[in-house]
C-alpha cells in the first residue's frame, strides 16, 4: 500500500481534527451544505457532534467507529467518512455504517411510531475511484428502478471520489470543489 504523508488532509486524524470538532463546526456545516447542494432556506444551520462509537449488542457483533457523526438542526443524522484505501467493500461498509446510524442513534423506544425516525445521510469521501460513472459526486437512495419513484428520503448515501476531480483555476470551481 502507498504510504500517505502525515499532514495529508485526507489522513483520518487530520480529517477528524478539521471536521469533527466543536470549534470548527461552521467548517463542517459549510462542507455538508455544499456537498448536499443546500442553500438559503434549505441549508442546515446547526449541528451537534455525537459519539462515534458503534457499540454492538453482543460481543459477537461487529463494532465500528464513524469518522464524524453529527445530528443536524432538523434531526437528520449525518456521517462524514474519509476512506483513503480501497478495501473493495465500500458499498457494504457504507451501508453498515448507515444502518447503524439510522437504527441505533434515532432513539426509537417501545411504543414509538415509526414516523419518529429521522433521515440518515452517509457522505463518503474517497481518495480512490469507486463507481463506474465519471462524475466525482454521486448520490444514492431507495427508489423504484422502473418508475424512478423515490420511496423515502430517510436513506441517502453520497460518494465524493477525489481522483475524478480535474485541476482547474479556482475561479472556475463550484462550491463543492
Amino acid at each position: 500500500m502507498k504510504k500517505i504523508p502525515p499532514y495529508e488532509p485526507t489522513n483520518d486524524l487530520i480529517f477528524k481534527f478539521v471536521f469533527g470538532r466543536e470549534e470548527r463546526k461552521r467548517v463542517t456545516l459549510t462542507c455538508i451544505n455544499d456537498l448536499l447542494g443546500r442553500t438559503g432556506e434549505d441549508a442546515f444551520v446547526d449541528l451537534d457532534f455525537q459519539n462515534v462509537e458503534l457499540i454492538p449488542a453482543t460481543e459477537d457483533e461487529k463494532q465500528g467507529r464513524l469518522d464524524v457523526f453529527a445530528v443536524l438542526d432538523n434531526n437528520t443524522r449525518i456521517d462524514l467518512e474519509m476512506q483513503v484505501f480501497n478495501h473493495l467493500n465500500m458499498d457494504k461498509r457504507s451501508l453498515f455504517y448507515w444502518s447503524q446510524m439510522y437504527l441505533h442513534f434515532n432513539g426509537l423506544k417501545r411504543g414509538d411510531g415509526y414516523l419518529k425516525m429521522k433521515p440518515a445521510i452517509a457522505i463518503n469521501i474517497l481518495r480512490y475511484s469507486f463507481l463506474p460513472q465519471p462524475d466525482p459526486f454521486s448520490r444514492y437512495g431507495l427508489y423504484n428502478p422502473e418508475t424512478q419513484h423515490k420511496l423515502t428520503d430517510d436513506l441517502e448515501m453520497d460518494f465524493l471520489e477525489i481522483p475524478k476531480y480535474k485541476n482547474k483555476p479556482i475561479k472556475e470551481m463550484n462550491r463543492m470543489e
